[in-house]
């Protein structure tokens, strides 16, 4: 008898073993404790159903697998076999299984089980609507009631398919996707008014990215903080600093990111990277300024002055995304606020707004100022609120009080 995986609640799609508490060779009787478990929800023992001897563990102690992952084989009998894998119980010859029941040797090691896709919690749970055919192919395949359900809705022939189960049982995730309702895959021009276009393929850059940032934005907690800011001073220092020598092209943008690496100096905790098992904490500030053909990075610009800050930018050729943070400078968009989506290996993404006049109050008096929007997006894995409404605050200080940047 196979032992899966058992599921400990509606939306826990995988477990992990803490500990066996019996060996192979040991006999079990029904009701006796086999492992215990341990999910993000609860931990807790669990017995075998029927009496036997364990032959085979198939995941070890420490191990995490998906809800229904065959974890441990018990035999009838005790006939003990040795193998080129870890030396288990098997059925004896007399006792041979049927030409249906699945063999004993599992055919691929658990780090090869193909894990299924991202349970979600949100979809609501269908039910067929009528029986859609035996639980074993005339081949003697098993296949589960879903799979072959899915097989059937999308018009596949199950004779067709191949298990990729430990004992080849053909499951949902073997049967081959299919375009969602109202997906553009399969979009084709209206019969009825034919268009002209061009089919531009996807480059591999294209895909990577696309890839890249549906995975963000679906697998990352993600918040954003707006905050106003007055740029009247900080325009003014830019063109006294691009007066002085024009070969220095200073920039908002190299003003934003310099004020971003003093916040990221003042404000610690932000200058930090998440990974499944720690954080890493920097010693220096790496930032990347997004453009249209890509990220450049700039090293340590906490260490950096507003004219090399702007150099590196012009010197350095689009890289992928590294660094703390991005910095998207959506000043000449006529956008007022963005968005941004934080990627991985980024904690934040910082965006400013096109700068406009807008009238404000100051020193008790209706005057117009030069007002832009700054927004900053946060992993909440790594940064929780309180700390980047620190960050942007003294982002935001640091453009206000522009002497801080040449300092």
């Amino acid at each position: 008898m196979d032992v899966l995986m058992p599921q400990l609640g509606e939306t826990v799609a995988e477990g992990k073993i803490s500990a066996w508490f019996k060996s192979v060779g040991d006999r079990v009787s029904v009701g006796d404790n086999l492992f215990e478990i341990e999910t993000d929800k609860t931990a807790m023992e669990v017995p075998t159903t029927s009496a036997g001897i364990v032959a085979e563990i198939r995941v070890a102690a420490g191990q995490t697998v998906p809800v229904g992952t065959v974890v441990a084989v018990i035999s009838d009998d005790g006939a003990v076999i040795t193998t080129g894998r870890t030396p288990a119980v098997a059925v004896s010859a007399a006792a041979k299984p049927s030409a249906h029941a699945p063999p004993l040797a599992v055919t691929a090691p658990i780090a090869q089980i193909t894990r299924r896709g991202a349970f979600d919690p949100f979809n609501e749970v269908r039910l067929p609507a009528r029986g859609f055919g035996p639980a074993l192919l005339p081949s003697g395949i098993p296949i589960t009631p879903l799979a072959r359900r899915l097989a059937a809705e999308a018009g596949i022939s199950v004779e067709s398919l191949k298990g990729s189960s430990p004992h080849g049982r053909v499951m949902a995730r073997d049967i081959p996707a299919r375009p969602a309702p109202g997906s553009s895959v399969q979009a084709k021009p209206s019969t009825s008014a034919p268009a002209s276009f061009d089919l531009v393929p996807h480059d591999a850059a294209r895909r990577a990215g696309a890839s890249a940032i549906a995975a963000a934005k679906h697998g990352i907690p993600q918040f954003v903080v707006h905050r106003e800011i007055t740029l009247d001073t900080l325009l003014e220092l830019i063109d006294e600093i691009n007066a002085v020598d024009a070969t220095f092209h200073v920039a908002l943008v190299h003003c934003v990111a310099k004020a971003l690496a003093i916040a990221l100096a003042k404000v610690p905790d932000a200058n930090v990277q998440w990974a499944d098992d720690h954080m890493l904490c920097f010693h220096q500030v790496d930032l990347a300024i997004a453009g249209d053909a890509g990220a450049t990075i700039i090293r340590a610009v906490d260490r950096q002055g507003l004219a090399a800050i702007a150099a590196a930018t012009r010197a350095a050729a689009s890289q992928g995304v590294e660094g703390v943070s991005t910095i998207w400078d959506m000043s000449a968009s006529a956008a007022t606020a963005i968005d941004a989506i934080v990627r991985p290996p980024n904690t934040t993404a910082l965006t400013i707004g096109t700068p406009a006049k807008r009238p404000v109050v100051a020193g008790g008096r209706l005057v117009m100022a030069t007002r832009a929007t700054l927004t900053l997006t946060c992993d909440h894995r790594a940064i929780d609120g309180a700390i980047g409404a620190r960050l942007l605050g003294a982002c935001a200080a640091a453009l206000e009080r522009p002497l801080a940047l040449i300092l």
